[in-house]
């Protein structure tokens, strides 16, 4: 490994509690606090996640929203839901090969009018569809900005 490569890493910064970016070439050292990686840069400790449930409460803002106990989906990326089988496509065109990701069919029904908006606009085909007001605040979907 050439010494100018960068490994980006994204942390929690200690000191704010906001999402940051950090390169690990520029750590000094790196410890453990109640079974959580700190990293020491200069005099700021920056924090690693610990679960996709704290990486999603960073993230739900830039569309990364926690569908299924194992899957933290970006969901601006998602190009095709399939309702039937509880599954999110990257692709438009998608095949028994395509990477996806399952959805929880508990929250189907709380959050297909907002999958459904996601796909229209990512794939350019945007349709009108109202958010789920019976969606708890959790199940909501994050808007698109347009």
């Amino acid at each position: 490994m050439e010494s100018d490569d960068q490994l980006k890493m994204t942390v929690i910064n200690a000191q704010t509690n906001q999402t940051a970016c950090i390169d690990l070439q520029q750590v000094n050292y790196i410890t453990v606090e109640n079974r959580r990686l700190v990293y020491h840069i200069g005099k700021q400790k920056f924090f690693q996640f610990n679960s996709l449930l704290e990486l999603e409460d960073h993230l739900l803002d830039r569309g990364f929203y926690l569908v299924d106990r194992p899957n933290l989906v970006n969901i601006r990326n998602v190009k095709h839901f399939d309702k039937s089988e509880g599954k999110l496509f990257f692709d438009e065109n998608y095949d028994a090969e395509s990477d996806y990701a399952t959805i929880a069919r508990i929250h189907v029904e709380f959050v297909q009018s907002e999958i459904e908006r996601a796909v229209s606009i990512n794939t350019n085909t945007m349709q009108e569809y109202s958010l789920n007001k019976r969606a708890p605040s959790s199940l909501r979907m994050p808007q698109h900005s347009e």
